[in-house]
């Protein structure tokens, strides 16, 4: 069964570029599991052929276009191929900004498109007053969409995947989703976030400076980088960099940015609306990705001088 499990898996689980296939009228499954595998889209003909009897779809295979994956698993594969589309796979990913989100939607979307619509610019303009609200998901475009369209999808899916969130955390929802913007790109796993959510809840209930990384990098990459494929999230961080005056920078600013940095996953969003109560008003992250918190700024030096110099 492990053996199997294997073969059924992505070929590329990280990918995030859709591929176009083609199913000529009158090919068989010889034939399909060949280009199939020539796209790198399975990792074998013959076990492509065992999952089409095994589902029972042989008659149902259409011909026609279709937009796959290799992040799909062969199950998500085979399905798809019983109703030919020519949506495009387009993956947009936790604590991206909405910049990051056009560019990749640009690239997907263009490719081999007579039918591309999708401005990127006015994607970005538009969508600024609902940075946070573009939920990160896998979504599956029709080859002409448009910057507004693809607005509305990405902020009803927000709406929908939320509906149910309570918010328990003495903050507004627009104050709730700003911090949940802060805590996806400070935290790296779903048991960190909580913590990080209250430690930084804290913070900003004591009036004390939040001190977050991820706000200066939005703040210097707001203000440097002019084409969209450009590193939107710069390390390391200088002396200049953390002395810019600006609403968004932390370090010298109480409260919260003005606006979300990036758009959250629901896990953090989750957090914010319930952060964890911990003895803790400090945290970093070493060389390896593990974080290490502290209740005392005497036992956070020596965390720095430890893991970080």
């Amino acid at each position: 069964m492990i053996f199997y499990s294997y073969w059924r898996s992505p070929v590329d689980p990280g990918a995030t570029e859709s591929v176009d296939f083609t199913i000529a009228s009158g090919a068989g499954l010889d034939r399909i599991g060949q280009e199939l595998y020539q796209a790198s889209l399975v990792h074998s003909v013959a076990v492509f052929k065992i999952q089409v009897l095994i589902s029972g779809v042989s008659k149902k295979i259409q011909a026609g276009d279709f937009s796959l994956s290799p992040a799909m698993n062969l199950v998500e594969i085979v399905s798809q191929l019983t109703h030919a589309r020519t949506d495009r796979r387009v993956t947009l990913l936790e604590g991206w900004r909405r910049e990051e989100m056009a560019a990749v939607i640009e690239m997907v979307m263009s490719q081999n498109n007579s039918d591309y619509r999708f401005d990127p610019q006015s994607f970005v303009s538009q969508s600024a007053s609902v940075e946070g609200q573009l939920f990160p998901n896998t979504y599956f475009f029709p080859k002409n969409i448009t910057s507004d369209a693809a607005i509305e999808i990405l902020t009803q899916t927000f709406r929908q995947q939320t509906a149910e969130l309570s918010n328990q955390s003495g903050l507004t929802d627009t104050d709730a989703l700003i911090l949940a913007s802060l805590v996806e790109r400070e935290a790296r796993n779903e048991a960190e976030r909580p913590v990080v959510a209250g430690i930084l809840q804290k913070r900003l209930m004591a009036g004390w400076p939040l001190q977050v990384d991820a706000t200066v990098q939005y703040l210097v990459a707001s203000r440097s980088c002019r084409q969209y494929a450009c590193d939107w999230w710069p390390r390391p961080l200088t002396s200049q960099d953390i002395g810019q005056d600006s609403p968004y920078n932390t370090y010298h600013r109480t409260g919260l940015p003005p606006s979300p940095i990036a758009n959250p996953s629901l896990v953090s969003i989750r957090s914010a609306f319930s952060p964890k109560n911990s003895e803790y008003w400090f945290y970093l992250h070493d060389d390896s990705g593990k974080i290490h918190y502290a209740t005392t700024i005497e036992e956070h030096n020596q965390n720095i001088a430890r893991y970080l110099q």
